[in-house]
């Protein structure tokens, strides 16, 4: 009995790595797609505001 919980908590540790490392590029790629929306509607505005002043 003692041996299978010792497996258990062995191999639970590099699961919860992997998952959490995971977890952290998913968030990673979400803020720099943001970043990336926020900029390119900034160049929208500035577009539309050049191409109204005509």
């Amino acid at each position: 009995m003692e041996g299978v919980i010792v497996c258990v908590l062995i191999f639970s540790v590099p699961l919860i790595r992997i998952v959490t490392s995971h977890l952290q590029k998913t968030q990673e790629m979400k803020r720099d797609m943001i970043r990336d929306q926020v900029e390119l509607e900034k160049l929208r505005n500035e577009n539309f505001i050049l191409e109204t002043e005509k």
